[in-house]
């Protein structure tokens, strides 16, 4: 493992969610949920500063305390916006009104902007002191809301928003509650891609056989709308494919990969005409800025089931789970697919009964066989990331550790023993794929600086994973540990000689 810088920081609140509005403005969402009188409801950006070691606050938008706390969110720097997942009140819900769809606009200008437009420094400009009495200026930012919606069909106050995803050209927004509703949308009409409901029968979905994917001709693919295909199965991740032509989908018993671009009819019989395809609707998400028009006009179509892939058996005597799923990207890692699997207890007495292994895996993204498994934690993992430019994978566990794998290799490159006191609920890169903040419902985040994959255990004269399991604060252990070997191997060899 090669050597890194970490740190930890009070984020005041309950953190479900993690974003970053530019490579050092990280936004988090949180809070107390509907009636804890006390716990704030908020959404906060703030600036991150890694030769002080700190973060400073830069805006604060507090939410009702009627309603739940922001479980969800994604950012999408071409609009300014970013998307949460609410729940109304539960009296609302109850009354059959939920938006829990909620858009923010958010603003962010550099201090040079600001003394450009104003000629002097913002008013919600922030200063932050540095050594030898000198001050830097940070980044103004403001965050409102601008419209609530309702996009999944939620009527239990108990279900929620779970997962809310961007496509990367910002054309197409996914989203996914705790009772197996997925939908996807253009942006940012809202508008559906898919059929939300039917009279038809759902197409039978294609399925891996024991442990492993088979290839499905896109062909003979099946339709159908995605609404039925996980019966009330919580729904854990999304993410979109880096040309945003496929996007996956993943609950504990299987991932599903459709395609982005609708089929106006459903399946025909054998032997008779394919079902007419749309245009592709995400593009290649080259960010040309031609993103005004989302063919709002069209009417949703039936999704196209590309491949299913059931839990493969990798540990313990029951069933394995899915926890996430995530496409590669760049040069490094878009022919990949790359999956969380948590295996059943392994059984037994003792410490042997809490051991509950997690591993990452690899799948070839176009022939859906399975390369590569890594094991990362004996503990189930609970959130899971790919960095922008697909060299880098994160984790973390509910053994409170957090760790990096190289996205090539699956070689581990950073593991924090100790990041925080509760099971971590996000985790994210920043755009540059240099930071890594992970965040947990103990108030905290922590913020890592990201290794350079290849850097070998000894470089820059570090003491390579050693170092990087001390710097932990369960590391505190094994440095004491270290200790009194070194004391007992001294009076040893006093005593010989």
């Amino acid at each position: 493992m090669t050597r890194t810088s970490h740190f930890p920081t009070d984020a005041h609140i309950p953190v479900y969610s993690v974003d970053f509005l530019s490579d050092n403005v990280v936004v988090y969402a949180g809070g107390g949920g509907a009636g804890r009188s006390g716990v704030t409801n908020a959404i906060v950006a703030a600036h991150i500063s890694t030769s002080d070691q700190s973060t400073t606050k830069l805006h604060e938008l507090k939410l009702s305390r009627q309603e739940d706390a922001p479980m969800t969110m994604a950012v999408n720097s071409k609009r300014r916006q970013l998307v949460c997942g609410i729940n109304s009140t539960p009296d609302d819900i109850k009354h059959g009104t939920n938006r829990h769809l909620r858009i923010f606009d958010w603003s962010l200008s550099s201090p040079d902007d600001d003394d450009k437009a104003t000629g002097k420094q913002s008013q919600n400009q922030s200063q932050q002191p540095k050594a030898e009495g000198k001050i830097t200026e940070l980044p103004s930012v403001t965050i409102h809301q601008a419209k609530a919606e309702s996009s999944l069909a939620i009527t239990d106050p108990e279900q929620y928003q779970k997962v809310t995803r961007f496509s990367h050209s910002g054309r197409l927004l996914a989203v996914a509650s705790t009772d197996g509703k997925i939908a996807l949308q253009r942006y940012p009409s809202l508008a559906h891609v898919w059929k939300t409901s039917t009279d038809e029968t759902n197409a039978t979905l294609a399925a891996s056989t024991s442990g492993s994917a088979s290839a499905t001709d896109p062909g003979s693919s099946t339709t159908g709308v995605p609404s039925q295909d996980f019966k009330d199965d919580e729904i854990y991740d999304a993410d979109f494919s880096e040309t945003g032509s496929h996007i996956v989908f993943t609950s504990s018993s299987k991932l599903v990969v459709y395609s982005t671009t609708p089929r106006a009819t459903p399946d025909t019989p054998q032997g008779g005409s394919s079902p007419q395809q749309r245009p592709q609707l995400d593009g290649d998400g080259d960010g040309d800025g031609d993103d005004d028009d989302d063919s709002a006009a069209d009417e949703p179509g039936y999704a196209q089931v590309i491949q299913t892939i059931k839990n493969p058996a990798l540990g313990g005597k029951g069933p394995c789970s899915f926890r996430a799923a995530r496409f590669g990207r760049g040069d490094a890692s878009r022919e990949r697919l790359f999956t969380v699997v948590n295996a059943a207890p392994a059984g037994g007495r003792g410490p042997k009964a809490k051991i509950r292994k997690s591993f990452v895996t690899a799948w070839d993204a176009d022939s859906w066989d399975l390369i590569e498994t890594r094991h990362v934690s004996d503990r189930p993992v609970t959130v899971f990331d790919v960095s922008p430019d697909g060299r880098l994978l994160a984790y973390g566990s509910s053994d409170l550790s957090v760790g990096v794998l190289d996205a090539k290799t699956l070689r581990p490159l950073v593991k924090i023993l100790h990041a925080h006191d509760f099971p971590p609920t996000t985790l994210r890169f920043n755009p540059s794929s240099t930071l890594l903040v992970s965040a947990s419902a103990d108030n905290t985040l922590r913020i890592i600086q990201v290794p350079t994959p290849g850097s070998s255990a000894g470089g820059g004269g570090g003491m390579g994973g050693v170092e990087a399991l001390i710097q932990a604060r369960g590391g505190v252990y094994l440095s004491i540990l270290l200790a009194l070997i070194a004391i007992v191997l001294a009076l040893v060899a006093q005593k010989r000689f």
